[in-house]
């Protein structure tokens, strides 16, 4: 299946503001955060032929993500693969579980970007991948600790994030980050009153994370073009 990939080496390397040109994007229009999910979306809209290559090769779903890397290789964002539905969560048992859909029936072909020491973005290239069975169950406790909290009902309480008060809660919340803070008051106010709705992924996210920085670790950022 990875030979596929191949069509897909000449834009590796290509900074975003040429990359939106080459796919038929104002890059003075795509400067949002959005830009490379944008690009990445016409990417594979124009190989088409070789994402439906993909598809037949592969056991269940495939599904595209963009993800973008730091200037020190790291993921600027948390990797969430799907929203989670805490209601379905508890109803379902391990085998059923979303993370066995999400992992156990899934391949992922994540669209890497990096940074460069100037802070421009440009394409690192495409990374095939599908978590191996060992991998999967690897979160069979991680599963049981968020089923153990949901059972017994989260627990949340008002903190102080600098300057801010912030709603927070006990579910396991992302490596370096505030476990379970929603920092604007919007999102204060939808984890208050439909708790049930979302989760951060962590430890899925984590393991693509760990996965595309093994991936990319030897990529040289200066060699970045345009």
């Amino acid at each position: 299946m990875k030979e596929h990939l191949g069509v897909f080496d000449t834009y590796i390397g290509k900074g975003a503001r040429q990359l939106s040109w080459d796919v038929g994007l104002n890059p003075d229009l795509n400067e949002s955060k959005a830009k490379t999910s944008n690009i990445t979306k016409r990417l594979i809209d124009r190989h088409k032929e070789t994402v439906e290559h993909l598809e037949d090769g592969i056991e269940g779903r495939l599904m595209v993500k963009s993800v973008n890397l730091n200037k020190k290789g790291k993921s600027k964002q948390n990797t969430v693969l799907e929203v989670i539905d805490f209601l379905s969560w508890v109803e379902t048992g391990w085998k059923d579980s979303a993370i066995m859909r999400c992992l156990g029936e899934t391949t992922y072909l994540f669209m890497v970007y990096g940074e460069n020491k100037e802070g421009d973005t440009f394409f690192l290239g495409p990374l095939l991948w599908k978590p191996s069975d060992e991998e999967v169950q690897g979160l069979n406790s991680y599963w049981k600790m968020v089923t153990d909290i949901l059972t017994e009902g989260v627990q949340m309480w008002e903190a102080t994030w600098g300057k801010e008060i912030i709603t927070k809660n006990n579910l396991p919340g992302s490596e370096g980050a505030q476990d379970g803070a929603y920092k604007t008051k919007s999102e204060q106010q939808e984890r208050r009153h439909a708790p049930s709705r979302r989760t951060d992924n962590h430890q899925t996210g984590a393991l693509v994370e760990r996965k595309i920085r093994e991936r990319y670790r030897r990529t040289t950022l200066r060699d970045s073009k345009g």
